[in-house]
């Protein structure tokens, strides 16, 4: 049985390949949409995150996030102290160590964020965002924006929502490998009877 779950385990891995793959495949480049829209679109993701910052704040961002997640995770029936430790050591080291990984694509996903608003908003519209940026409320507003993720009344609601989504992702999970234990058997029966 154990086999079979690793075995499940490592079909669905590779069945997620092709669709990354194909969706990487069909998604939009800076070719694709209008120059003028496109150079707009980067200096409102500029405003949003400035270089200077950008990197510090996004990877705050993804700590907060990871930390919200992490918290939500019942290591209270573990009943050995020293191996919850582990636990949430190994956790919050894996929190510091995504920074590079991170940092190596922010470019990629900043690009992206500038594609995905030059293809969605007229250039109207970029240049009305663009200049709010440029105000003092504007830029407070896309400065504190990332931060908001760490405000308490957002991780307050995050906590249920994470706990609910690691039951829902675990009972897909055996789901999954019981369906795929199910058709198995289907197919070793089937070959073994062949009517």
């Amino acid at each position: 049985m154990r086999k079979l779950a690793t075995f499940a385990s490592l079909v669905l891995a590779s069945l997620a390949l092709p669709v990354t793959a194909a969706t990487a495949q069909d998604a939009l480049v800076a070719e694709d949409v209008s120059p003028n829209a496109l150079r707009v679109a980067r200096e409102v993701v500029d405003a949003m995150y400035p270089p200077e910052t950008r990197e510090d704040s996004l990877v705050a961002m993804a700590q907060s996030m990871g930390a919200q997640v992490a918290g939500t995770m019942d290591l209270d029936v573990i009943e050995d102290a020293g191996a919850r430790r582990v636990i949430e050591e190994s956790l919050a080291q894996g929190l510091a160590d995504m920074r590079p990984l991170l940092a190596e694509h922010i470019p990629v996903m900043l690009e992206a964020t500038a594609v995905a608003y030059a293809d969605t908003f007229a250039l109207a519209e970029l240049v009305a965002i663009r200049d709010f940026s440029r105000t003092l409320a504007g830029s407070a507003f896309f400065e504190r924006s990332t931060s908001l993720v760490s405000h308490p009344a957002l991780v307050a609601v995050n906590e249920p929502y994470f706990q609910q989504i690691q039951v829902f992702s675990r009972t897909l999970q055996m789901q999954i490998i019981n369906n795929l234990e199910s058709y198995f058997l289907e197919q070793e029966e089937d070959r073994q009877d062949p009517a």
